[in-house]
């Protein structure tokens, strides 16, 4: 069972994303069907395993808005736009 992240990461635009996109992505997509393997007998590792994904999640996300190696002002910048948005 998988949560179908392919929607979520289509097609990556921003030039450190679509470098990173093609490492990062199969291991997000592994983490989170882990996560739903081990979900019953290993309750603890299962939540590791989608802990780990989240944070995969959010590199892929700061690749993609150009946010990799910016600033903390730029970040929250950024957030307050979405916000407004």
């Amino acid at each position: 069972m998988n949560m179908a992240p392919h929607q979520e990461f289509q097609t990556p635009t921003h030039p450190d994303a679509i470098e990173l996109w093609p490492v990062l992505f199969p291991l997000y997509q592994q983490l989170l069907n882990a996560h739903f393997d081990l979900e019953t007998l290993f309750p603890r590792q299962s939540r590791l395993c989608h802990r780990i994904a989240d944070a995969l999640r959010e590199q892929m996300i700061d690749a993609e808005l150009g946010l990799l190696n910016a600033h903390p002002e730029r970040r929250v910048q950024h957030a307050l736009k979405a916000r407004a948005a």
